[in-house]
């Protein structure tokens, strides 16, 4: 990744993925807010599809690839987690089958959730063989490959959490926020 990544970009994202993600609402907890004595407020992602904001980096880098014409044909991945539901669900979503390669320890809930959204699961003894497959599917014609991390779209996506929550917020001190 050679470019720094902007808010026009992330802006550009957020356009792109509206359509397709929630807007989550903002919460704040008097409680916390006392003992700490500054003002706290929390971005409330649970609410997002899947139920994670790794919806909106997922959907951000498959809608990019359609808007850019590479016309994907399938979908790789490779999680145990968050990120594999999140591009099951975004390619479902946008009409692209997926494949993702779980290691086998990955928890049987997310395994079924990732079924869910139509995706082919394919188990892995361990997560290197799972990154292993995944390149090597990627290397197939209309394949492509979106990580969970270190992708420009991926980024992209995960920063409208952040985006909306400056928009709606002023005077913010400090930001802490989920990144893996």
């Amino acid at each position: 990744m050679a470019n720094l990544l902007s808010i026009k970009d992330i802006e550009t994202a957020k356009s792109r993925i509206d359509s397709l993600i929630n807007t989550t609402p903002i919460f704040s907890s008097s409680l916390l807010n006392h003992w700490l004595g500054h003002e706290i407020y929390f971005k409330a992602e649970g609410f997002q599809k899947i139920g994670a904001f790794k919806a909106r980096g997922a959907s951000n880098a498959i809608a990019w690839l359609q808007e850019n014409q590479k016309n994907p044909q399938r979908i790789v991945a490779n999680s145990s987690g968050n990120h594999a539901q999140a591009i099951a669900w975004a390619a479902n979503s946008l009409g692209i089958p997926a494949t993702i390669y779980m290691p086998e320890f990955s928890s049987k809930i997310k395994i079924q959730a990732t079924r869910s959204y139509q995706a082919k699961v394919i188990l892995c003894e361990n997560r290197w063989e799972a990154d292993e497959q995944v390149k090597r599917a990627s290397q197939e014609a209309g394949t492509y490959w979106i990580p969970p991390y270190n992708h420009e779209q991926v980024l992209l996506g995960q920063g409208t959490s952040a985006y909306e929550a400056l928009q709606e917020l002023e005077n913010i001190d400090a930001v802490f926020a989920p990144c893996g």
